[in-house]
């Protein structure tokens, strides 16, 4: 029984460690995602015809840099994603397996060139798109997109975990330990090269019908992706769904410029960059779902969690939702609002999930046309207001007046109607995450203090097995969760503690995790 549980646990701790891993380019991509979207606004005709100081030549020549440079990522995301998840995965020798990721992914398209070349189904170039084929790294091979850096990746990682501590004969012993994992790389994934080919048509047929279930259900399907990403986030695997919509078939298929674009983020940025009209059918998986509940619906339960507060605890808990509303609004960072009430009241959760859907699928009706990936005010005046009105922005601000107003009613109802336990309505007797130590520890930055409280909390550095962190939260492997002192983690600033399995605990911190993160590893080493 204690076997079969270690595997389970051993199974929840990959999926979540994957879907941390794919934070790394997504945050690079939505940081060039903004470049390219300054770019692409000021040189378009309408914005010129506007702005006339815009039309000089040096002005332009900068913004078409810009929007270069901003294209970079969208290129290139494959290798990113086949770099990133080795590293993100890997607990020792995390450069090796960045760089055997590297390795394994042109290896794989090395081999599938091979076997297409040799079985003489290599395309010609003026059919090489109707034909599956693109050019990759100056390689022929499948368009395999997203999917290929992450399944290069995901090889690479298990062959890292399993030989960067091999040990070879005497006479070989120089090929042996870590500098083993790129070699054993080369030779695996040059057969996993020569397989894909054979398979992939199955792999495009599970993924064609994934995406034509979302397509068939027509506006309904943006609400099923936008409320299944918020059921999935308190357990840290929304960025797995979130992924599959945004960068492969599932999310559709366009052509841009002649080029076959899958995946609703990776044809926004195509169609971006080509300065073409903005599909919404993509967009409908893309920031303007957000932006009802992000920029105007959690704001409005900061405020009723606010309102319902004890009046002689409202200063106490101001700079707690202050922060929450800034990240939410700002980037589209959402974990320090909706941990003040998941725990307290699951089934506001399940409304908020709801609301979140609905979100989605108004948008996609009214066609709304804003993309990119956080769902903040920076999306929506970038890739609304700045790409013109044809975006339709202005009805995210109708939209989201009605969502502030259900919201804030709903939340404030539910609160004082069954009395929850928000911040600022605990009893005295309570420890709560508006403690006055918490905020003060929370206020002034005092990390190493809060660090070792926490690393306490957590059963010390004996019952850490592994710790690493995504946006927001903690992610950990503990040896034993009877140790966990969840009173004194939320006393100390946790927002919420979520345990997925005997060994698997995440603890939410909010935007400072990383610092947080890197006191504790200072503290056990």
């Amino acid at each position: 029984m204690k076997k079969k549980e270690k595997k389970s646990s051993k199974g929840w701790e990959f999926f979540q460690g994957l879907g941390k891993t794919f934070m790394l380019p997504v945050a690079l991509l939505a940081f060039m995602g903004l470049l390219l979207g300054i770019g692409s606004s000021f040189t378009s005709p309408t914005t010129i015809e506007n702005l006339p100081f815009l039309d000089h030549n040096v002005i332009q020549i900068i913004l078409r840099f810009i929007s270069t440079i901003g294209g970079f990522a969208f290129t290139y995301l494959p290798l990113l994603f086949a770099v990133a998840i080795p590293l993100g995965l890997a607990r020792k020798e995390k450069g090796v397996a960045a760089f055997s990721g590297l390795v394994g992914y042109i290896i794989m398209h090395l081999s599938i060139n091979f076997y297409l070349t040799e079985t003489h189904k290599l395309a010609e170039a003026d059919v090489m798109r109707q034909q599956g084929q693109s050019m990759v790294l100056g390689i022929q091979s499948l368009e395999m997109g997203v999917l290929g850096g992450i399944i290069a990746g995901i090889i690479v990682y298990f062959l890292h975990q399993r030989y960067q501590n091999v040990k070879l004969p005497n006479a070989f012993a120089f090929f042996g330990g870590s500098r083993f994992v790129p070699i054993i790389t080369a030779i695996i994934m040059s057969i996993v090269g020569i397989i894909i080919p054979m398979i992939w048509p199955f792999f495009t047929m599970i993924i064609n019908g994934i995406g034509n279930l979302i397509s068939g259900a027509g506006a309904f399907g943006p609400f099923l992706f936008g409320a299944g990403e918020r059921l999935l986030l308190p357990f840290g695997l929304h960025h797995i769904l979130v992924a599959m919509i945004r960068f492969t078939e599932a999310g559709g298929t366009a052509v841009v410029s002649g080029d076959t674009v899958s995946g609703a983020l990776n044809i926004f940025y195509a169609q971006l960059k080509n300065g073409g009209p903005i599909s919404g059918s993509a967009t409908a998986f893309l920031s303007q779902g957000k932006m009802p509940t992000f920029m105007f619906g959690l704001p409005a339960v900061a405020l009723a969690i606010y309102h319902t507060a004890k009046p002689e605890n409202r200063k106490k808990i101001k700079g707690l939702l202050i922060s929450g509303v800034v990240a939410t609004f700002v980037t589209g960072i959402t974990e320090p609002i909706e941990f003040l009430f998941l725990f307290v009241a699951p089934a506001l959760y399940g409304i908020h999930v709801v609301l979140t859907g609905l979100g989605f699928m108004v948008m996609a009706l009214f066609g709304v046309r804003i993309g990119n990936t956080d769902g903040g005010v920076l999306d929506f005046f970038i890739f609304g207001i700045l790409q013109g009105n044809y975006t339709k922005w202005y009805l995210v601000l109708l939209v989201g007046a009605i969502w502030f107003a259900l919201y804030y009613f709903i939340f404030r109802y539910a609160i004082l109607k069954f009395n929850l336990k928000t911040p600022g309505r605990e009893d005295e007797t309570e420890e709560s995450v508006t403690d006055s130590k918490t905020e003060s520890k929370a206020s002034n930055g005092k990390t190493g203090t809060q660090a070792a409280e926490l690393l306490h909390a957590l059963g010390g550095a004996s019952n850490i097995e592994s710790l690493d962190n995504c946006i927001t939260r903690l992610r950990l492997v503990v040896d034993d969760m009877n140790k966990i002192d969840e009173p004194k983690l939320k006393k100390n600033g946790a927002l919420g503690v979520v345990k997925l399995d005997a060994h698997n605990l995440q603890v939410i911190i909010g935007t400072q995790v990383n610092h947080v993160r890197v006191e504790i590893d200072k503290l056990m080493e």
